[in-house]
């Protein structure tokens, strides 16, 4: 079974409060990949998806 094996923690980017920065690595245990880590330092905007063309015309930016 999938799931993550650590809380996700995050603080706000000082420069920028649309991103935010993982203070902790994230680990995910995938039953297809096998564990998943995504470091410390790891920037985000928490709404980043990959792109279809058209439709990040139409709705990007809309999540803040």
């Amino acid at each position: 079974m999938s799931k993550f094996l650590t809380e996700l923690e995050l603080r706000c980017c000082q420069s920028d409060e649309n991103y935010w920065i993982l203070e902790a690595p994230l680990i995910y245990q995938s039953d297809m990949l096998g564990e998943v880590t995504i470091p410390a330092g790891f920037v985000t905007d928490l709404a980043s998806t990959r792109h279809i063309p058209g439709v990040s015309f139409l709705w990007g930016s809309t999540a803040h």
